[in-house]
């Protein structure tokens, strides 16, 4: 790869062809510089027609006669626009599929790549994971450039550090990690420097597979150690307390590192909210973690092991609704927790002018008619809907699907030892927690201080 661009100018063609392939979106088009032969190769999938014409073509037009050299011409043609020169076809061919165009001159050592862009971009919107009623209303776009700008924007300091790297296996995936010079902790920073340079030759293309190598943990990983978000304030706000922001070309969410426990039970609109009522706020959503955790294994170890717990009034009304019910409780529970998770899923599938209103009438039609067949009880369908409920109170939704997976352990668990196997449960699941950790740091821990 670090032979000359060229042996011999007339072969420059069947190398270009060997370079690239036969991809009909590939152009290159012929050229004259200054009595010299030359080529313009690009995308025409990435670079725009317009964008082309008066970036270079109408330079080139000008200035081709008057200039000796390509740097030359760069000089005082191309003086505003970002450019590289570039000795090696892999080089070249990595920056042409970043939205560039590459200059090749007869006699030229170096191509010129000049980044010119024009292809279409989907404009700024609400975020839709991470609702809000106040704050910003503006989430991130797949174009990384936007979403930088976004920060910039708000965080109009010198701090504002921006690194860029090159990832994935053929090295054309760009990342970025963003965090604030004096305000981040060095030991964090330099480790997650190391964390993403070990990533260059991988197959990285999103950032699902940017999360699973950069967590500790690569193995077990039953809740999330680094946060997933669309929001700009929020992504400002964490820059702020000293974490890294890491943002990877054609995904319209950042990676927050590192992260605790307790962040995935903070909002974006917190910071707008009185103190009394923010304290009420998350005293609520850890209700609703452990109602959404626990509730169903609850019943399953009070009906089936540990019914002396309840009132017997209470106890006596639920065998009353279960006596002549087919199926043991266990999978009584399991059937409507499965509709109710597969409702949820076809209502995200769905279109949106029929999502809503159909899984709406689908959980009324389908509850009624399997209590009316005597096929489960009123209570489960409470129970399952009232848990459904709490797991939308999260303000992240990857954390709210680690809590759906593990109710679903805890049934189980319960279903074998009871009441006894909850607690059994709970201690497992808070010794898991306490063994865990986000770039270094207790994933329990209050805050984010080394300790």
């Amino acid at each position: 790869m670090n032979n000359p661009l060229y042996e011999n100018w007339d072969e420059l063609e069947s190398v270009i062809q060997r370079t690239f392939g036969k991809t009909t979106d590939f152009v290159k088009v012929p050229i004259v510089f200054n009595n010299r032969k030359g080529w313009i190769l690009y995308y025409s999938s990435l670079v725009g027609s317009d964008d082309l014409s008066s970036k270079l073509m109408l330079p080139l037009n000008l200035y081709a006669g008057k200039t000796d050299s390509l740097k030359q011409f760069r000089a005082e043609a191309l003086a505003s626009i970002n450019y590289q020169y570039l000795s090696e076809w892999v080089s070249i061919a990595r920056q042409l599929n970043k939205n560039s165009v590459c200059m090749l001159v007869e006699g030229e050592p170096e191509a010129l790549t000049i980044e010119i862009g024009g292809y279409s971009e989907r404009a700024l919107s609400e975020p839709n994971i991470q609702p809000s009623v106040y704050g910003p209303k503006i989430a991130f776009t797949e174009d990384i450039v936007t979403n930088l700008s976004l920060l910039r924007r708000i965080l109009r300091t010198k701090s504002l550090q921006i690194e860029s790297y090159d990832i994935s296996s053929d090295m054309v995936t760009g990342a970025v990690l963003v965090y604030l010079d004096g305000v981040i902790d060095p030991g964090l920073l330099e480790e997650a420097r190391q964390r993403i340079r070990s990533l260059e030759g991988k197959k990285v293309t999103t950032l699902t597979h940017l999360m699973k190598q950069l967590r500790d943990n690569q193995k077990t990983n039953f809740f999330p150690t680094l946060m997933m978000n669309e929001r700009q304030d929020a992504c400002i706000a964490k820059l702020m307390e000293g974490r890294a922001v890491v943002l990877i070309d054609g995904t319209p969410s950042a990676i927050i590192m590192p992260v605790v426990f307790q962040d995935f039970f903070d909002s974006a609109e917190d910071a707008y909210l009185p103190k009394a009522m923010l304290v009420f706020l998350r005293l609520l959503r850890y209700f609703t973690f452990f109602i959404a955790l626990l509730l169903p294994g609850i019943y399953i170890g009070v009906i089936n092991y540990n019914y002396e717990i309840i009132p017997i009034n209470l106890a006596m009304e639920i065998a009353g609704l279960r006596s002549n019910l087919p199926f043991p409780s266990v999978i009584e529970l399991l059937l409507v927790e499965g509709a109710f998770e597969i409702m949820r899923e076809g209502s995200i599938r769905m279109p949106k002018i029929v999502g809503n209103a159909l899984t709406v009438v689908g959980a009324l039609v389908i509850g009624q008619a399997a209590v009316q067949a005597g096929i489960v009880s009123i209570v489960v369908i409470i129970i399952v809907a009232f848990t459904g409920l709490c797991s939308y109170a999260f303000p992240h939704y990857n954390f709210s699907f680690s809590v759906r997976l593990m109710r679903f352990a805890f049934i189980g668990i319960a279903s074998i030892l009871g009441i006894f196997g909850i607690f059994l449960g709970c201690i497992a699941l808070f010794a898991y927690l306490v063994s865990q950790r986000s770039f270094g740091y207790p994933y329990l821990q209050f805050n984010i201080k080394r300790p």
